[in-house]
């Protein structure tokens, strides 16, 4: 029975080569929602919080490809939560403020 997630036991996976790794319950709700940011925000990559550290998300902080000589956003949180409110706001920062492109397109002609 401690084999069970829902129990706060550990699952096991069966790795290709034939190992097998544990993962516990919390980090299996980690895993979880990464699953989702990285659905709701495709323009990021999100590294799981290990170690006591904490959730690391980074995006181009243009509308362009990534590439080494471009600038980046970087944004740091606790929880997964605390990370969404920061990158949707990074999100609004890079696209003009919230502005809609209309809005920004006539800003530009003034």
């Amino acid at each position: 029975m401690g084999d069970h997630a829902e129990e706060g036991g550990t699952i096991r996976v069966d790795a290709e080569g034939g190992g097998a790794t544990s993962v516990t319950s919390q980090e299996e709700a980690a895993i979880g929602e990464a699953v989702i940011l990285l659905r709701d925000f495709p323009q990021w990559a999100i590294w799981l919080p290990t170690g006591g550290r904490d959730w690391a998300a980074i995006r181009p902080a243009c509308s362009r490809p990534p590439a080494p000589e471009l600038p980046t956003i970087w944004v740091h949180a606790g929880t997964a939560s605390e990370l969404v409110r920061l990158m949707q706001a990074a999100d609004e920062q890079v696209s003009g403020c919230g502005q809609t492109d209309h809005e920004s397109r006539q800003g530009h002609a003034r």
